[in-house]
């Protein structure tokens, strides 16, 4: 990825892996389960690409490591599950 600076760009990692990042209000989610979501990614084999879904309502520094850990998981963990949710 040639990442030499500190903050590392998501933003690129992202574009390069065919990660999209959406802002998402996980409260009814978070209702349901009964715990705090803080992002999860989703991954569309066929179209070979995915949308890493974020708390909205976190700070924007928790953002940018669910963002980074979310990655973690995208490069680590494909194939996803049938439902394309990658854990």
């Amino acid at each position: 990825y040639r990442l030499h600076s500190i903050p590392v760009d998501l933003i690129k990692i992202c574009k390069h892996n065919k990660l999209t990042i959406e802002m998402y209000d996980f409260a009814a989610v978070e209702h349901s389960v009964g715990h705090k979501i803080s992002g999860l990614i989703k991954y569309d084999k066929q179209k070979r690409r995915g949308i890493v879904y974020i708390n909205d309502d976190y700070p924007e520094i928790l953002q940018r490591f669910t963002i980074a850990q979310e990655i973690g998981h995208f490069i680590m963990h494909i194939p996803a599950d049938e439902d394309g949710v990658i854990v």
